[in-house]
C-alpha cells in the first residue's frame, strides 16, 4: 500500500484528537501511536484526560501527566483513579498539575495505601489541596486523609460543583468551602471533622447541599437560594447534630434525617415542598413542619412484630398531603406480605394522590399467597388486615 492511501496518517489532527477523546483512556489513546507516526504525540494534546486503567501506577500517571504539561495547552477535564502504589507525596504533584492547567472538570479517587504500613504515619495523611482558579466542578474522595485547603475564597472563584466523600476536615476549612463566591452544589458525604465543632455555611449562591458530616454540633445554613437539602442527624456521638439553624426560604426538597422539632429549625421556609422524604418514624415530625408535597417519599422498614405496626399507624395518622406517594419497600430478612398493610393504611389516610410509585426489592419474594405465616405476631394477623392476604405485591 502506497503513501498516498495511508488516510489513517493524512487526517487533520483536530480529528485525531476527537477520536482519541471518545476512548475514554489515556493510556488507550497512547497505544494508537502504532497506528502511525503522526498519531505518536497527538494523545498528549486531549482536551480530556482519563488515567484510569486498573494497571495504572503511580510512575505511569507521573509519565502522562509529565507528557501532557510538556505539551503545553489546557485540560477541561482530568480523572485520575489512584493505583493502590500511590501515596500522599505522589498525589500532591498530581493535585498541582490540576492547579495550573486545569479549566473545569477535576474527578479524583485516592485510595492511598502505603507499602508494608497498615497505618500510615500521621505526617503521610494529610493532602494540602492548592489553588485550583480556573477548575469549575471537583468529584474527589480521599479515603479519609485530612485535607488541608488554602486559606482565602478566591483559590477556588470558579467552582461551582464540589463534590467531597471520605476526607478528614477542619471545621473552618469547610466553612470556606461552602461560602465559595459562585457554589451552586456542595455534596459532602463521609466527611468527619478534624474535632467536634459548630459549623455555619453562608452562601447567596448555593442551591443543592448534601451534608453528611460527622463531629457536627451546631449546624447553621444561611442560604437564600438553598432548594434542595439532605442531611444526617443520628443518636451517636459523632453524628448527632444536637442543634440546627436553617434559613432557605426557597427550600423545596428535603430528606432530614433523624429530626428533631426541638433542636432543629428551618427559618424562612413554608408549609410546601416540592419533595419530602422520610427514611421512618424517627423523620415523620417532619410532617407536621410540612404538611404538603408534590411528592412524598418513604422507606418503609420496621420491625415486624405487632408493636412496631402500632408506631407506623401512629406516625402516619396524617401525613403529608401529596400529588406523588413514592414508597421503597425494604426488608430486612422480614416477609414481603408486612409490607402489605402498611400500604394500605396509606392509601387510605392519602387523599388526592395522583401517582403512586412502589419500589420492591429484588428476594425474599417466597410467600405466597394462602400460605400461613409462620410469624405469630406478625401484623398479617390482626383481624383488620386478614382482608388484604389476597394481595401480593412482585418485583
Amino acid at each position: 500500500m502506497g503513501a498516498s492511501s495511508d488516510r489513517i496518517s493524512s487526517l487533520p489532527d483536530d480529528l485525531i484528537i476527537l477520536i482519541l477523546t471518545h476512548l475514554g483512556s489515556a493510556a488507550a489513546a497512547a497505544r494508537t501511536s502504532v497506528l502511525s507516526r503522526r498519531w505518536r504525540r497527538i494523545w498528549t494534546h486531549l482536551p480530556e484526560l482519563f488515567l484510569n486503567e486498573p494497571a495504572a501506577t503511580s510512575d505511569s500517571i507521573d509519565a502522562a501527566l509529565a507528557a501532557a504539561y510538556s505539551a503545553g495547552g489546557t485540560l477541561r477535564l482530568l480523572a485520575i483513579t489512584m493505583p493502590r502504589d500511590a501515596n500522599a507525596a505522589r498525589v500532591s504533584p498530581w493535585l498541582r498539575f490540576a492547579s495550573q492547567r486545569l479549566a473545569g472538570e477535576l474527578s479524583l479517587d485516592v485510595n492511598l495505601r502505603l507499602t508494608g504500613a497498615t497505618e500510615p504515619e500521621e505526617g503521610s495523611r494529610k493532602l494540602e489541596l492548592p489553588p485550583c482558579e480556573r477548575v469549575t466542578e471537583m468529584d474527589v474522595c480521599f479515603n479519609y486523609y485530612t485535607l488541608g485547603l488554602p486559606h482565602d475564597r478566591i483559590s477556588f472563584p470558579a467552582l461551582a460543583v464540589l463534590n467531597m466523600s471520605c476526607a478528614k476536615i477542619e471545621a473552618q476549612d469547610l466553612e470556606r468551602l461552602g461560602s465559595l463566591p459562585r457554589l451552586r452544589e456542595l455534596v459532602l458525604r463521609g466527611i468527619t471533622l478534624a474535632t467536634v465543632y459548630d459549623v455555619s455555611i453562608r452562601s447567596d449562591t448555593l442551591e443543592r447541599l448534601i451534608y453528611l458530616v460527622s463531629r457536627t454540633r451546631r449546624l447553621e445554613i444561611v442560604a437564600p437560594k438553598l432548594q434542595a437539602l439532605r442531611t444526617y442527624s443520628s443518636s451517636g456521638p459523632d453524628h448527632e447534630i444536637a442543634e440546627a439553624y436553617v434559613v432557605a426560604p426557597s427550600l423545596a426538597d428535603l430528606a432530614w434525617f433523624f429530626y428533631d422539632p426541638q433542636r432543629h429549625r428551618f427559618v424562612g421556609a413554608g408549609r410546601h415542598l416540592r419533595k419530602l422524604s422520610l427514611l421512618d418514624s424517627s423523620t415523620t415530625a417532619l410532617m407536621q413542619r410540612f404538611d404538603t408535597a408534590d411528592e412524598l417519599e418513604i422507606k418503609l422498614s420496621m420491625d415486624w412484630v405487632r408493636e412496631g405496626y402500632e408506631n407506623f399507624m401512629n406516625a402516619m395518622s396524617k401525613p403529608t398531603k401529596c400529588k406523588v406517594l413514592d414508597l421503597q419497600l425494604r426488608y430486612r430478612g422480614l416477609p414481603s406480605h408486612f409490607h402489605a398493610p402498611c400500604v394500605l393504611y396509606l392509601l387510605k389516610k392519602s387523599s388526592g394522590l395522583r401517582r403512586i410509585v412502589v419500589h420492591l426489592p429484588l428476594g425474599n419474594m417466597d410467600i405466597q399467597v394462602g400460605n400461613m405465616c409462620p410469624l405469630s405476631r406478625c401484623s398479617c394477623r390482626s383481624p383488620e388486615n386478614a382482608k388484604i392476604e389476597n394481595i401480593l405485591l412482585v418485583t
